[in-house]
């Protein structure tokens, strides 16, 4: 064999050793999780790795490294989202969202819609004629995206509301005359 054969084969078994020795200290710490996370995206390099391994190892890794790259990318795209909905009084632009071309994957929706905060967000309510009119107290982003035909989506609450921001929507309670009744709890929700 040549020289340059065997400094390939060292060189793969080394890179496999020093992956291996990475996940073999994770486990010692008890990070289970994590040398869990490592193997299934290891790429395995050496002949006698891959010999040793699980036939469909490296074809696995490879599908799931791709799989974290595109939750990477729309995190990030969520994220753009969010500070685009701020910027602009909520609304949100998804063809302004920068992203990394990955076959298969495609930004199908971008939906900002209010968020109430009931149980203790009363600051910013007011009294109506009939009850009381509940106002946004943030916002949530969605973000939905299609990827190799499967649809997925990520979602962000934000505890403020964007300047400017309308939300067509409003939520109202009214209130109720409740009469003496077998069943009073009926009128309660």
């Amino acid at each position: 064999k040549s020289l340059k054969e065997v400094s390939e084969k060292v060189t793969a078994r080394q890179a496999d050793a020093e992956a291996l020795q990475k996940i073999a200290k994770n486990l010692q710490n008890n990070n289970t999780d994590e040398a869990v996370i490592d193997f299934e995206q290891l790429t395995l390099r050496s002949d006698i790795a891959i010999e040793n391994a699980d036939e469909n190892h490296n074809v696995n890794a490879e599908k799931l490294e791709k799989t974290t790259q595109v939750v990477k990318q729309m995190r990030e795209a969520l994220q753009q989202a969010v500070d685009m909905a701020m910027d602009n009084a909520g609304k949100v632009d998804k063809t302004k969202l920068l992203i990394e071309t990955i076959s298969g994957l495609k930004i199908k929706e971008v939906d900002v819609s209010r968020k109430d905060r009931l149980a203790t967000g009363t600051a910013n309510d007011k009294r109506v004629e009939n009850g009381i009119e509940r106002n946004a107290d943030g916002i949530i982003v969605t973000l939905k995206y299609e990827y190799n035909g499967k649809e997925y989506s990520l979602k962000q609450t934000v505890d403020k509301l964007p300047k400017g921001y309308n939300p067509e929507a409003k939520l109202e309670e009214r209130t109720v005359e409740i009469t003496q009744d077998e069943n009073a709890e009926a009128y309660f929700d």
